[in-house]
């Protein structure tokens, strides 16, 4: 497959001295949804930030390496070119204008998309992949659930109409029947658009459940890559990132911090 993004030797630099990424290299296939997983604090969301232009926001800069999308280099590319080239993303916060209704938060975001399209059209599209903002299109997105603003903030997202979706933690404190339904919405979405989507997750059980390739971040830098149907095998993740818990669960974060506290003795 044609790769549509191509990461190399990024870096990234916070307030001109602290260093959140250190060299890191991944792609996203086109059509392909692909996964990068790591603990908090690994780099995902600055990766995801910096892809997407809203590094700038943040006080931070890539100090090395390029970014490039279908082959074109957009490093440090600001908002809203991004946009406007097709890469669109959901962050991990202030997902949805609050005291707007769903409807209201879909067309506020309407004016970045194509020339020519139908509004209404679009909105008729987010509502048949997400049929629960339907019955809620005049409600206020303050009184919304967190899966619900998640499903709203996506929906926001694909009213851009973007070649790649950026996911920053599509999962994070959303309830287990919620990410169920949202991670079938979003298969629904690419076998209809075969959408490109980066997909930043904690969660290898989330990630597996979507992506077909993934990379696994630990302190800014990529340790592992592979087809998810091997990472979900591979002997190292699951004795480093997934393990068991005394509950027989993946405990991911646990495993991480222990990996850091024996480096830190090395």
């Amino acid at each position: 497959m044609t790769d549509i993004l191509e990461v190399t030797d990024l870096e990234v630099t916070y307030q001109r001295s602290i260093r959140a990424l250190h060299g890191v290299n991944l792609r996203v296939a086109k059509g392909q949804i692909t996964a990068l997983l790591g603990a908090n604090g690994a780099g995902k969301s600055t990766t995801l930030r910096a892809i997407s232009g809203f590094i700038g926001l943040d006080n931070a800069r890539v100090t090395a390496g390029y970014v490039r999308y279908f082959g074109e280099d957009i490093t440090g590319l600001q908002l809203p070119k991004t946009i406007h080239k097709g890469i669109v993303l959901v962050p991990e916060r202030d997902k949805v204008f609050t005291n707007l209704t769903v409807a209201e938060n879909l067309e506020v975001v309407s004016t970045t998309r194509a020339e020519g399209s139908n509004w209404r059209q679009i909105e008729d599209e987010i509502f048949v992949y997400f049929p629960r903002l339907a019955k809620l299109r005049n409600k206020p997105a303050g009184l919304l659930s967190g899966g619900e603003r998640q499903m709203l903030a996506i929906g926001s997202a694909l009213v851009c109409k973007p070649s790649l979706l950026l996911i920053d933690e599509l999962s994070l404190g959303l309830a287990p029947v919620i990410v169920d339904e949202i991670i079938e919405r979003l298969r629904d979405i690419h076998a209809r658009t075969e959408l490109s989507i980066l997909l930043v997750e904690q969660s290898a059980a989330v990630a597996f459940a979507l992506a077909s390739y993934g990379f696994v971040l630990e302190n800014g830098k990529v340790e592992l890559e592979g087809a998810t149907q091997d990472l979900r095998t591979n002997q190292k993740i699951l004795e480093l990132y997934l393990g068991t818990g005394s509950a027989g669960r993946a405990d991911y974060l646990a495993n991480a911090r222990r990996r850091r506290e024996e480096r830190a003795n090395v």
